[in-house]
């Protein structure tokens, strides 16, 4: 997320410094990938992200951020595990704490 966040600064409004401190402040570095889940397979539009929403799922996340909104964020109304925001909802959240 921090990747994603520092290559998308201008659009969020935020400098690198900023977002480092945020994404310090509220996220635990975790990484859960395990076995690929099949049923994600059949909903994804591209089979190279089943990787994503099986690591959100397997570390039982709230949320799986993304600025991908024609294969990622498309997909908001078929996964029910976590929510699929993006990074703006996010930040919005945090702000709102």
């Amino acid at each position: 997320m921090y990747d994603e966040a520092t290559k998308h600064k201008d659009k969020i409004g935020m400098t690198e410094s900023q977002i480092r401190k945020v994404v310090k402040k509220n996220f635990k570095t975790v990484m859960a990938l395990g076995k690929i889940d099949v049923k994600y397979k059949k909903i994804v539009k591209d089979v190279g992200d089943t990787h994503l929403f099986t690591s959100a799922e397997n570390s039982k996340v709230h949320y799986l951020v993304s600025l991908d909104r024609k294969y990622i964020l498309s997909l908001s109304k078929k996964i029910k595990k976590f929510k699929i925001i993006t990074l703006g909802e996010l930040i919005e959240k945090l702000e709102n704490r």
